[in-house]
């Protein structure tokens, strides 16, 4: 009962285009995507956002049923009736999202940021905007090169693609055929298995998730429960349509984030040039608040 009534829901969420005065914000060229959990300080996050990309949309998928009280400016989506993890679920979230863009929104670049990413800098959008001047590019992001230069290693993500998911997945038939069906697509050009950029911060070209819409993807309801990353999953959608993946995440790059974690020190960063830093859960023996508060500070100042 409770996934019929949640399907209803945001079904009729959708039809309503945001009538009122969250409609007429749907206008900026870029739109900023934030899925959110109960332990998440996205408003911190919110507050990266709205500071250093102010002309930006914000749309926050707000995981769980307590109270978000966030600045007006931001759009917050219901609840979704999907699994809570960082796998089929949560790309089955996003790719609702990303036809709820489509339909309220004109932006050509779609940033996907996670809750526990912050902005540290103005001007990203710009910057992204010249990569996606080459129509081939359908994701920029961290993906091949860490920010210090090591190579990331996509075999894990690339053996439960492989693998459709594996045992775990064996009673799915639907996600499974799905995931079959994109890698067979890839398989004819350039993909290497488990190619992606990684989820805590990556943009999509509108083009791209048009494409996707067109063929169907977005509106695909059986993927929640294939255990397979979501940004593996998204990397291998981009290929699969035509796409690529661009690396904007290397030494000097627009990004400097890594899986878990921050990737150097919170000092270092802020004197990177990057535009946008993740995980700010913890560095060596510094937690989240402090991180967090040491980026504030800079926000506070600038």
């Amino acid at each position: 009962m409770y996934w019929h009534s949640a399907i209803a829901k945001c079904q009729q969420y959708l039809r309503l285009n945001l009538q009122g005065p969250e409609r007429a914000t749907m206008s900026s060229k870029n739109v900023i995507l934030i899925p959110a959990a109960l332990r998440d300080n996205v408003s911190d996050t919110v507050d990266s956002v709205l500071h250093f990309e102010p002309k930006a949309e914000v749309i926050v998928i707000k995981d769980y049923e307590d109270n978000l009280k966030l600045d007006s400016r931001v759009t917050v989506l219901p609840p979704l009736p999907w699994k809570r993890n960082a796998f089929g679920g949560l790309l089955q979230k996003k790719m609702w999202a990303l036809e709820y863009i489509l339909q309220n929104s004109t932006a050509e670049i779609i940033l996907s940021l996670d809750a526990d990413a912050l902005l540290i800098k103005s001007g990203v959008f710009s910057k992204v905007s010249e990569v996606f001047k080459d129509a081939r590019i359908g994701i920029s992001g961290c993906a091949r090169l860490t920010p210090s230069g090591t190579q990331r290693d996509f075999t894990a993500v690339g053996e439960s693609i492989r693998s459709r998911g594996g045992l775990r997945s064996i009673a799915h038939v639907k996600g499974r055929q799905f995931t079959h069906d994109l890698l067979m697509l890839a398989e004819s050009t350039e993909y290497e298995l488990g190619e992606h950029a990684l989820g805590g911060a990556q943009f999509f070209s509108r083009k791209m998730v048009a494409d996707w819409s067109s063929l169907g993807w977005l509106q695909d309801r059986g993927l929640s429960t294939l255990p397979i990353a979501d940004d593996g999953s998204l990397g291998l959608m981009a290929y699969a349509a035509g796409y690529r993946i661009q690396d904007i995440g290397g030494p000097g790059g627009l990004l400097n984030v890594a899986w878990k974690g921050l990737p150097s020190s919170p000092e270092e960063i802020a004197a990177s040039g990057a535009y946008i830093t993740h995980s700010v859960r913890s560095y060596k023996n510094r937690n989240e608040n402090e991180i967090r508060g040491f980026f504030r500070d800079i926000r506070e100042k600038s």
